[in-house]
């Protein structure tokens, strides 16, 4: 897949079909778009591309936002890839582009290659600074420069819920992880550097992984989880609490630690993946030191049993 920051740096020649979103967390919805897409134009020499939004609008729009981005870039795209989308554009994203009219966004930033053939939109999608009447005029558009234009409609489970980044934050809101991940291409993770921490971990024979949250990262509810940890290409089996450590009551702002099981490497400054399966149970605050010591062995023999 080739990231670019504009669809006029895909080569003249290609022909291709071309959606647009924010596709945070690439979920079932965003991936049947995308299949959708790949099937109805699909013919041996028409690519598939992708147009998205960096920084995310939110962080722009709403600078006081915290805790909405289910993934950051680099998961985004590695889920966008494993899709086989093979043009990316990420455009960059301004409040002077956000007041863009819905016209001006598609005739300045998106109809501009003589190669785009099929335009797809989602249900849900709004262009610049409009809400309503993109599709007709996107359509107009489409139909003088004969290009087909397909809405495509919503993913819904089971349940009838439809699929999209609002429920998946949610659920990830509530630590129902397991559910969260069974719409997201690629399981929730939190990818950041490692920092010092206060080292109580490693005194009581436990060391954690401390890791930098952006604010804007969604996080699940305080407690344990059972988790991985990606470094250096390698994995391995971990637990992760996120919250305050109420034993100690020495914290103000939520944290996210991780107990890398078998490993005592020393990796301040590193860069750690921690993606997250399951809810093993809430945060608590113990007794005391013995009790808390008691409780992470139950919970490290839990994740070796797994």
């Amino acid at each position: 897949m080739k990231i670019l920051d504009s669809l006029n740096k895909i080569p003249v020649d290609e022909i291709f079909s071309l959606t647009i979103g924010n596709f945070d967390g690439v979920h079932l919805g965003h991936q049947k778009l995308i299949h959708d897409m790949r099937m109805i134009s699909a013919t041996p020499n028409i690519k598939t591309a992708v147009v998205s939004f960096v920084p995310h609008p939110r962080l722009i729009l709403d600078p006081s936002a915290r805790s909405f981005l289910i993934y950051n870039a680099e998961l985004k795209r590695k889920a966008l890839e494993k899709l086989g989308v093979d043009y990316y554009i990420e455009l960059p994203f301004s409040r002077d582009f956000s007041a863009l009219s819905p016209q001006s966004f598609l005739e300045d930033y998106i109809f501009v290659h003589p190669g785009l053939k099929h335009f797809f939109l989602g249900f849900d999608l709004r262009l610049g600074s409009q809400i309503s009447g993109y599709f007709d005029l996107a359509q107009k558009i489409c139909l003088n420069k004969n290009i087909s234009i397909h809405q495509l409609s919503s993913y819904a489970n089971q349940a009838g819920q439809i699929i999209s980044s609002t429920l998946i934050r949610e659920l990830i809101f509530e630590g129902k992880i397991k559910e969260a991940n069974s719409y997201l291409s690629i399981p929730f993770s939190i990818s950041s550097l490692v920092v010092k921490g206060e080292g109580r971990g490693k005194k009581i024979g436990f060391p954690t992984a401390n890791i930098d949250i952006p604010l804007s990262q969604v996080l699940p509810k305080a407690g344990v989880y059972v988790s991985t940890v990606t470094l250096r290409g390698n994995q391995y089996q971990s637990i992760t609490n996120i919250g305050v450590n109420p034993t100690f009551a020495t914290v103000k702002n939520i944290q996210v630690e991780t107990h890398i099981m078998n490993f005592s490497q020393d990796i301040y400054g590193e860069i750690i993946e921690v993606t997250l399966f399951d809810f093993i149970r809430p945060e608590k605050k113990f007794g005391g030191l013995d009790e808390l010591l008691a409780q992470i062995k139950i919970d490290c023999e839990y994740r070796n049993g797994l």
